[in-house]
């Protein structure tokens, strides 16, 4: 876990409520219906990495988010959306960690055609559990053609990571084709295509070429509704990243599978309920697997990533809820420096404006 001590202020928290606030207090005369969503939640984090003895983390994390949406005279749309979350955790003192986020998205038509214009934000002035402080702006340009049961669309996307302390900037460009298919309301289905570009202008690589790659990815996803309160999805991908670079183990090459499904079921007004999981396969090229000493075992590296999450929320009213959730993650892997778990549970009140 890279969790941060409190001594840093907690600008992250500060910074994305005002935005969000702002944001909100600003375009409320302007949008549909603007929605301020504000959260208090308390529970526990426990984590193991590298064969470490289990950590529990008493926590406790307050969110702010906003959206906003608007219809353009000539028929685009405009919608925004601003988010910040501050987690403080304790141990032997106290730990801070904060997420930002911010997107913007343009749909305009063009002839029969809609045009997407999108740029966004996410970010973390302390830190998360997975990651120092970073900042990755990210952005898309695409068509999506017109059609009832058959609809296509071609992306052009990327994203900075710039990321101060690891020493890990990442630039991806990527272009992405993409059809979906929906015959009815019970039934949808859904494939894809993408392949990218990275410079890593910081990491090591082989030879004195800089640390450059190709990612290829496929999916294909169902989605559907059984009955008149269950939705639900599933999807697949996997795909091919060869790089030249030599650091941590995402920038090298591999190849991966994976899977993610939800299920979302609301049976009255007061009462919904989610469940989500996902299992994903990373067996690298050249990267050796090190035994519990540290000295390489002769295997390529390998890892198998699990995970699930739930929520629950009722409501009397529509705008006061009462949440509970919980989430459990595994990775297993031939290194045992590779290998961690995770559970957590949060209990909750969030208030939508």
């Amino acid at each position: 876990m890279k969790l941060m001590r409190a001594g840093r202020p907690a600008l992250g928290l500060v910074a994305g409520l005002v935005i969000c606030l702002g944001l909100w207090a600003f375009i409320a005369a302007h949008a549909e219906e603007p929605l301020l969503l504000l959260s208090l939640a308390g529970g526990t984090y426990v984590a193991s990495a590298e064969g470490s003895a289990p950590a529990l983390f008493p926590e406790a994390r307050v969110s702010a988010l906003g959206a906003w949406r608007t219809v353009l005279a000539g028929g685009g749309i405009v919608s925004l959306n601003a988010a910040s979350r501050l987690y403080g955790y304790w141990d032997s003192g106290t730990i801070f960690q904060d997420r930002e986020n911010l997107m913007l998205e343009v749909l305009l038509p063009a002839g029969s055609s809609t045009l997407l214009v999108a740029a966004g934000l996410e970010g973390s002035a302390l830190g998360t559990v997975e990651a120092a402080p970073f900042a990755m702006p990210d952005w898309r340009l695409g068509l999506r053609t017109p059609g009832e049961l058959w609809r296509a669309e071609f992306q052009l996307r990327g994203h900075y990571l710039y990321d101060p302390q690891e020493m890990e900037d990442v630039l991806y460009q990527a272009a992405r084709v993409s059809l979906t298919y929906d015959p009815s309301i019970r039934l949808g289905l859904v494939s894809a295509l993408e392949a990218g570009w990275e410079y890593r202008p910081e990491y090591p690589a082989v030879g004195a070429a800089p640390a450059q790659g190709v990612l290829v990815r496929a999916e294909a996803g169902l989605e559907g509704l059984l009955g008149y309160f269950l939705d639900w999805s599933l999807t697949g991908y996997g795909g091919l990243h060869l790089s030249n670079a030599t650091g941590s183990p995402e920038s090298e090459s591999f190849w991966f599978v994976a899977a993610e499904g939800d299920l979302s079921w609301s049976p009255h007004r007061q009462v919904s309920l989610h469940l989500g999981g996902f299992a994903r396969y990373d067996s690298w090229l050249q990267r050796q697997a090190l035994t519990s000493g540290g000295t390489p075992s002769g295997q390529t590296l390998y890892a198998l990533s699990l995970g699930l999450n739930g929520r629950a929320d009722w409501t009397p009213n529509g705008k006061l809820f009462l949440l509970l959730e919980g989430n459990a993650a595994r990775r297993l892997a031939n290194d045992p420096s590779e290998e961690r778990w995770s559970l957590g549970a949060v209990l909750g009140l969030e208030y939508s404006f």
